[in-house]
């Protein structure tokens, strides 16, 4: 066999492999996966430059933070807007209208409207040690440690102003969440000076009043949120538990809990384990969707690690390094495809669209049932 024939050869086998393990390119590609046959299209391709710092779903695109400019991208890939902002190394957080960077530098959290524009600027009191913000009505809480030592958590109105302002007076807060429908705050609070370690959650008013407080144990808690009927919803390292009033509503056993996604406030996906010692599943990591009764719905096995989560309505979207899943509302995979690149996120949208982002690009895609 001469070079020729072996060149000719070695090529044959590359683009046999690249078709075998769905490269994308622009155009149409056909993935044929378990409820029938689907068709997914690059809109839009665009360089992810190296240098990019951050990037986030936001309403019905993609922001991105690069050397002091924050960027908006819709999902059909199209620039909205663009702003410089003199800000390192920034923390960001959004809500379902608005932007929040906060500026270490300076010791300020930045407000920015759908548009792209400043709405205020808040000169915080102390050391920022971490921020929450409510989704719906842009209140935001800020957890902060000052001069004194003192730690407080002060609510933020939509406006910038103050609205109040919660001393903590032992333990460290490692939660928060609001609910405005509701008219309820909660801290989750760790308590480490004593031999174990125990959590407890203070339940305020918007008013920064205190109503209870409930002890939960030798626990982590990793996240919480209230539901629409005011539950909330408590994710720590042993399990999930709902709180009404300081009474637990129902509890899952949990273990190794390594990812969670909120889906439409009435339940929320896991990646993790349940308890392997009551037997309930196998001892493989899984995705598991806990509705809001607590009810249990186990999604259909992935073999690969899973790195990331996202959700639109009741469909989830579950990706490891190198391929993208869709799952239904009952945990069924309807889609998978595989990537030749490093994935880092991935976000779905309304009527099947889907951000892809690797190291060097996004992908702006299409997903529809042919």
């Amino acid at each position: 066999m001469n070079k020729r024939q072996r060149l000719i050869i070695f090529m044959g086998i590359a683009l046999i492999l690249i078709i075998i393990f769905g490269v994308i390119d622009r155009g149409s590609i056909k993935a044929s996966y378990f409820k029938g046959e689907f068709e997914i299209s690059i809109i839009e391709e665009k360089v992810n430059p190296f240098k990019s710092e951050i990037n986030r779903k936001f309403k019905d695109g993609i922001i991105q933070f690069t050397e002091g400019e924050l960027s908006f991208n819709n999902y059909l890939g199209q620039n909205i807007w663009k702003v410089q902002l003199d800000v390192r190394n920034p923390q960001i957080n959004t809500s379902i209208e608005s932007i929040y960077i906060f500026d270490e530098n300076i010791n300020q959290l930045i407000k920015i409207d759908s548009n792209g524009k400043v709405v205020y600027r808040y000169t915080l009191e102390g050391k920022m040690k971490s921020f929450n913000v409510g989704q719906k009505y842009d209140i935001v809480l800020i957890y902060e440690e000052l001069n004194n030592k003192s730690k407080v958590v002060n609510i933020v109105e939509k406006n910038g102003r103050k609205r109040s302002s919660i001393g903590i007076p032992e333990g460290h807060v490692l939660n928060m969440t609001l609910s405005v429908e509701h008219d309820l705050l909660a801290l989750g609070v760790l308590d480490t000076s004593k031999e174990e370690i125990a959590s407890h959650v203070l339940h305020y008013n918007l008013r920064g009043n205190l109503l209870n407080s409930t002890s939960l144990g030798n626990i982590v808690i990793y996240n919480m949120f209230f539901d629409r009927e005011g539950k909330l919803i408590v994710i720590s390292d042993k399990n999930i538990t709902a709180l009404l009033k300081e009474k637990a509503k129902w509890s899952v056993d949990l273990h190794l809990v390594k990812l969670i996604k909120e889906m439409d406030s009435s339940s929320v996906a896991i990646y993790g384990l349940q308890n392997p010692n009551k037997g309930f599943m196998k001892k493989d990591d899984n995705i598991l969707i806990i509705e809001n009764h607590g009810k249990i719905i186990e999604t259909e096995n992935i073999s690969e690690q899973i790195v990331g989560i996202d959700s639109f309505d009741q469909e989830l979207v579950v990706y490891s390094k190198r391929t993208v899943y869709i799952l239904d509302s009952n945990g069924n995979i309807v889609f998978k495809q595989k990537y030749n690149k490093d994935i880092n996120e991935v976000y779905l949208f309304e009527k099947g669209h889907l951000i892809v982002v690797t190291k060097e690009n996004i992908y702006f895609n299409k997903l529809q049932k042919k």
